[in-house]
């Protein structure tokens, strides 16, 4: 379900960022907005599937953590910048100051990321103009305690109970703010999964501040790596070959136009995992970029095959699909992909991590 719904998006997405951003081509301001609204669209279509698909995976018992010591600092600052242009563009002042010592919790780093966006984002929404949004952590015994408040209206006191019910927005369909009504849902059932409490203070007219506990841990945290959104589009100083191998024609065409964009770069095509290792007995590319459900051999079986090929072991290859369950990414990683990347494409990151691997050195067939 997940590759189903995301494929066609990542058309959308996709060609949607190569409108905004052609130098060659720039659009006019109407066009400009027309096509920042396709985007913005296309990426709230994408957070309602997301979402269905992680209250499918609760409620299926599929959802897989990974529990280890995180470092508070860390997430919040990585939750934080991530929200701070959304908060800047409704003239929210989001207060995220770092912590005092470096707090650290027993959580997985992405599902505690997650619950934190889905209280922003919230407290960013259903505030007022000029308002404030503060994030704060205090110790409590043996957990930390984690709030999130915001200078909005609140919420009626007798209608608290019903905030963590599926697809209940409390009347809020009948407003501009846009949503499902799950996000509050999955953020209790992560919280409840990771051995934590949540609730909410409302004092009537005095705003909302939801609140959620984590097991507090003395291990050094796990390092995770941030990825930056906003770097610029890199050049290529030397001519680089990328092989694409994938089935889907207007996945294929949305490639021709990245790399189109980026100088000294040249792409071919394979329609087919055999086509593409046929190819390669030609000429070796630099990179491959390889689509997991492929026709006949599939993503991981020809990935099995250049692994264990001497003239092509240590080809650089990037997994690009729309499978985007975290135990995707961590079984594509696991199998020898170099990066693991989902569709739909965000074409800064693609570029920041194909650049790096186009420069690598390959083991050339004799």
């Amino acid at each position: 379900m997940s590759h189903e719904l995301r494929t066609p998006l990542n058309a959308i997405l996709g060609f949607a960022q190569l409108l905004d951003h052609n130098p060659r081509a720039p659009l006019n301001d109407k066009q400009k907005r027309q096509v920042n609204q396709i985007e913005k669209s296309g990426h709230h279509l994408l957070s309602l599937i997301n979402d269905v698909l992680d209250l499918a995976k609760i409620e299926s018992g599929q959802l897989a953590l990974s529990v280890e010591a995180i470092s508070l600092n860390s997430v919040f600052d990585d939750a934080c910048s991530t929200m701070e242009a959304n908060a800047s563009a409704v003239g929210i002042t989001l207060n995220c100051m770092p912590l005092d010592t470096d707090l650290r919790v027993r959580a997985d780093y992405t599902r505690t990321k997650q619950i934190l966006l889905n209280l922003l984002s919230n407290a960013i929404k259903y505030n007022v103009a000029n308002g404030r949004v503060d994030i704060l952590a205090k110790h409590q015994e043996n957990v930390i305690k984690i709030s999130v408040s915001d200078t909005g209206p609140g919420v009626q006191t007798d209608r608290l109970s019903e905030l963590f019910e599926p697809f209940n927005r409390l009347d809020a369909e009948e407003t501009h703010v846009e949503g499902t009504g799950i996000g509050l849902s999955i953020t209790r059932e992560l919280v409840q999964r990771m051995h934590g409490e949540i609730g909410v203070d409302s004092p009537p007219g005095h705003g909302a501040t939801f609140w959620f506990t984590l097991p507090i841990s003395t291990a050094p945290a796990a390092d995770h790596p941030r990825i930056s959104g906003h770097q610029r589009l890199a050049k290529i100083a030397n001519p680089k070959t990328l092989l694409y191998i994938e089935d889907n024609p207007a996945n294929q065409r949305l490639m021709e136009d990245i790399v189109d964009a980026m100088q000294g770069v040249t792409l071919r095509t394979a329609s087919t995992a055999e086509i593409g290792l046929q190819m390669m007995h030609y000429a070796v590319p630099n990179v491959v970029l390889m689509d997991l459900n492929l026709p006949g051999m599939d993503g991981y079986d020809a990935l099995s095959y250049l692994r264990n090929n001497s003239s092509y072991r240590d080809v650089r290859v990037i997994a690009l699909s729309a499978n985007a369950l975290p135990n995707d990414k961590k079984n594509g990683l696991n199998a020898g992909f170099d990066a693991y990347l989902i569709k739909p494409i965000d074409i800064r990151q693609f570029t920041d991590t194909l650049n790096p691997l186009l420069g690598a050195p390959i083991r050339q067939e004799p």
